[in-house]
């Protein structure tokens, strides 16, 4: 099927899987003390900014409504993530163009935000799975 012909929510599955690639890679960068991380840090950031404006251009979670109301206060949490853990990327990205980048408070703050990224993604797949009963889990 060409990329053209995609529906969103496969365009959706697409961002998550690549997310998840380059959170594997990023955490590869962090086990070398002497990578520059600055940059995989904004490829990083740019693809999860892309991934989150997809999922509420496509009204993700809001669909979760529509079939179970009852779970509102767990979308809202969702979205309050989101929120978190974008300046939490904010805040790692402004360290390391300060040049914190060898010190092992900010590597360790990136392994963090790291965690609390792949947290949320799961969490988020989970609502979904039990509100349509699908299997949305990308390869780990």
């Amino acid at each position: 099927m060409s990329q053209l012909h995609a529906t969103h929510g496969e365009t959706v599955h697409q961002t998550h899987r690549l997310l998840f690639e380059e959170l594997r890679a990023l955490r590869a960068a962090l086990r070398s003390p002497s990578s520059d991380l600055s940059e995989k840090l904004e490829e990083t950031g740019a693809l999860l900014r892309e991934h989150f404006a997809l999922k509420e251009e496509g009204g993700y979670l809001a669909s979760v409504l529509e079939v179970q109301p009852q779970m509102g206060r767990a979308v809202r949490r969702l979205m309050d993530e989101r929120g978190q853990i974008l300046r939490q990327l904010d805040e790692v990205l402004d360290e390391a163009r300060r040049g914190y980048m060898a010190r092992e408070e900010f590597r360790q703050k990136v392994r963090d935000w790291v965690a609390n990224v792949r947290r949320h993604e799961a969490r988020e797949n989970c609502l979904v799975q039990d509100t349509y009963g699908l299997d949305l889990s990308a390869e780990d």
